[in-house]
């Protein structure tokens, strides 16, 4: 008897060994292996690299400035506004930053700042996961390609949690986003350009933008003979798309093809928001008028 419970409680410690999460850290300065924040490693991609499903990268405050694009690994999530002494994540400081009486959830005072340098796309998502998996309090910036989501593309089980992502340019769909059926919850997304569809974003294939603020974006695209910098027909601010416009948008949805936005504050200099093939409630102004768009299904 003795020998099975010493048996059982090998299991169990076994199992418990391997469901043990590990958190790595990175600093700017960082030259470590990144166990610990005073052994911060340096290289964000290399700690998600060395990392497996169930772990954490950790990143402080600075400005990275990238030479390379940054991949997503499923299960790996990502978490910026450091400090670089915390020990939780919600310990992460936040403040009113732009002074407007109230703090957004990804006004971190530390802010982490991941810079493309105006020449690669920043985070990439290179299929879809069965995981979800997060990047969370991050600045992505000045991503800049020919393909779609200069900022981020993401896709099924990919998400965006309480980042801003600003000044990214793209020749595609999606100057700041690309969500190919992922997810995008409280997050800023401003002064983006796309030389075709989506200035801030191309949602597409049932993806998700929850309780975000978009403005400031803009496309240049040439419509019925004319290049136009304002217009809603190519979504400025979004430009939220079906593929399969012969299904019908309540099965659609049901499917999880059916891209939409909820809670989503979307601002008149955005140059519009537009909805692809009309599948949208019909009482949803086309245009990209101040206000909150609350989309319920």
């Amino acid at each position: 008897m003795t020998k099975n419970y010493l048996l059982l409680a090998v299991c169990l410690l076994t199992t418990f060994a391997g469901q043990a999460q590990t958190i790595r850290y990175v600093k700017i300065d960082g030259a470590g292996d990144g166990s610990s924040w005073t052994n911060a490693a340096g290289d964000i991609q290399t700690m998600i690299d060395a990392s497996v499903s169930g772990d954490q990268v950790w990143i402080a405050s600075g400005t990275y400035l990238l030479t390379a694009t940054l991949k997503m690994k499923e299960g790996v999530n990502v978490y910026g506004g450091f400090f670089g002494n915390e020990t939780n994540i919600n310990n992460r400081a936040k403040s009113d930053l732009d002074e407007n009486g109230t703090i957004e959830d990804w006004e971190f005072t530390n802010a982490t700042v991941l810079d493309g340098q105006n020449t690669r796309k920043v985070l990439a998502q290179a299929n879809s996961f069965e995981t979800e998996t997060v990047w969370d309090g991050v600045t992505i910036t000045k991503g800049k390609n020919s393909s779609s989501g200069a900022g981020a593309n993401i896709i099924t089980n990919g998400k965006l949690n309480n980042c801003i992502v600003t000044k990214n340019s793209s020749d595609s769909g999606g100057g700041g986003i690309c969500n190919y059926g992922g997810t995008v919850n409280n997050c800023a997304i401003t002064q983006n350009f796309s030389s075709a569809s989506g200035g801030g974003i191309f949602n597409y294939s049932g993806g998700m933008v929850n309780n975000c603020t978009v403005y400031s974006n803009s496309i240049n695209v040439e419509y019925y003979g004319r290049v136009v910098h304002s217009v809603s027909v190519s979504g400025g601010g979004i430009y939220n798309y079906r593929e399969k416009k012969d299904i019908p948008q309540h099965l659609a949805y049901r499917l999880g093809m059916q891209p939409a936005f909820r809670n989503v504050v979307a601002f008149l200099r955005n140059a519009g928001v537009t909805y692809g093939y009309n599948f949208l409630p019909r009482d949803i102004p086309y245009r990209n008028r101040v206000g909150t768009y609350s989309i319920d299904t």
